[in-house]
């Protein structure tokens, strides 16, 4: 299941170039899962405004899986991998709060088994294991790719990091996530 807006012990630093050429890394751990992604990509998110109408926010997914732009295009989970997903309310460069919350973006780290349920989505406290409780992003650049960096913390663990995500065309709507594959 996937959630509308945007842990963990320090573990080692990993990167690698994402589909777009464009440098991947991340630091620490959430529930004990340690992520390594192999892209990252973006995708304009529309979201509906108090008026009626819909403002565009930026959604950025980073995975241990490669499949390009069909990452937000389908939202399909994929057996054993790890996801992260950014919710960022706001288009320009700048520093984006995440709190989980009106006003502010939410973050989600999801650690799918083999048969794509996410091992973290579990209450703790009265709040998700996966969803990052506090943390921004930090956008440093919008055009022709999204760049940034991020630090999340989450009710078990803590995960900082950078991205460089193809931007690509508009997300499909996510509710109630994609296949398993």
């Amino acid at each position: 299941m996937r959630h509308g807006w945007v842990g963990l012990s320090l573990g080692t630093l990993a990167a690698c170039s994402g589909s777009n050429g464009e440098q991947v890394a991340v630091s620490g751990s959430v529930g004990g899962f340690t992520p390594s992604f192999a892209q990252s990509v973006s995708a304009a998110w529309p979201l509906p405004s108090a008026d009626g109408g819909t403002f565009n926010t930026f959604v950025v997914y980073l995975t241990s899986f490669v499949d390009g732009c069909a990452a937000v295009s389908t939202w399909a989970e994929h057996k054993s991998s790890t996801t992260l997903e950014l919710y960022i309310e706001g288009t320009a460069p700048g520093t984006y709060p995440m709190v989980n919350q009106p006003g502010g973006g939410e973050a989600f780290f999801h650690a799918w088994d083999a048969s794509c349920q996410d091992q973290l989505e579990a209450v703790i406290d009265g709040g998700l294991q996966n969803a990052a409780s506090s943390g921004q992003v930090v956008l440093t650049r919008t055009s022709p790719t999204l760049v940034g960096t991020f630090d999340l913390s989450f009710p078990s663990g803590h995960l900082t990091g950078q991205f460089g995500a193809l931007l690509c065309s508009q997300a499909a709507n996510d509710a109630g996530g994609g296949a398993c594959q």
